[in-house]
């Protein structure tokens, strides 16, 4: 495991949403309709995670939907945590490095996030970020926030090569939920196409169901798959900015040569 070359410290101040662009793709606008069909569906009965941890999806017929395309989302048991991780896959049409301006970019998620309505961030030391997101939680839940803390991105070499990984885990003492860790991981399988792996282990409370959140996690994940995918195309995220593009990201990018990609 190694820093990206170059990262550097970020010295931004605190980004609130007032400066980010409003959504453009339509999520907060479907969320509360969303969420009524999903609390239909928990009710119905939520699909039981499956145990263990993989490197991709486990199923022949899932590595073959995800090379046509695809989004793939599975449930995984995490050993102590009361809804488990949900994992989702996709193959966009874009450079990794690309894809990390993007889902570093944490206060533009209000715009591609589903349910996510607000978001603040802040630099800290050693290249990490410390931002909030608040979620718009269905009737009879308030909408709750958290804290994290994202940790600099490092270049990870696996056994499918070298990717970008991006992770973080929730201040517990400044949140409204009960956990909230994940990672996205960005490996590029050809020139400009990259397998985007989001991963995230979250539980908003003992008041809201787990298996109710199961069945939040595994579709937010997909629709946040779909969302980037529109997302990542934003002018502010080329480099260098083309002219004419009056964007510019909500937080300063990672840097370093494999950022720039």
């Amino acid at each position: 495991m190694s820093e990206i070359p170059g990262d550097a410290r970020l010295e931004e101040p605190l980004c609130p949403l007032g400066e980010v662009a409003p959504p453009v793709y339509g999520v907060r606008r479907r969320s509360a309709l969303a969420f009524a069909l999903l609390a239909l569906l928990a009710l119905l009965g939520a699909a039981a995670p499956a145990p263990g941890a993989r490197s991709g999806p486990a199923d022949a017929a899932d590595r073959a939907r995800l090379a046509a395309g695809e989004t793939v989302t599975e449930l995984r048991e995490v050993p102590g945590h009361r809804v488990g991780e949900a994992a989702a896959w996709r193959i966009l049409d874009a450079p990794a490095g690309r894809l990390l301006r993007a889902v570093a970019d944490w206060p533009s998620y209000p715009e591609f996030f589903p349910f996510v309505v607000a978001a603040t961030a802040r630099a800290e030391a050693a290249g990490r970020t410390t931002f909030r997101h608040t979620v718009d939680l269905p009737f009879p839940f308030p909408d709750r926030s958290f804290a994290a803390v994202a940790e600099a991105a490092v270049v990870e070499e696996g056994p499918d090569g070298r990717a970008l990984v991006l992770r973080w885990t929730i201040r517990r003492e400044a949140s409204g939920f009960a956990d909230q860790r994940g990672s996205w991981t960005l490996r590029e399988v050809a020139p400009g196409r990259t397998r985007v792996e989001l991963r995230v282990a979250s539980d908003a409370g003992e008041d809201v169901p787990a298996a109710f959140q199961r069945r939040v996690a595994e579709r937010t994940l997909r629709w946040a798959l779909d969302g980037l995918r529109q997302h990542v195309r934003r002018c502010r995220y080329d480099v260098p900015r083309p002219d004419g593009c009056t964007e510019t990201p909500a937080f300063p990018p990672p840097t370093g040569t494999a950022a720039a990609r």
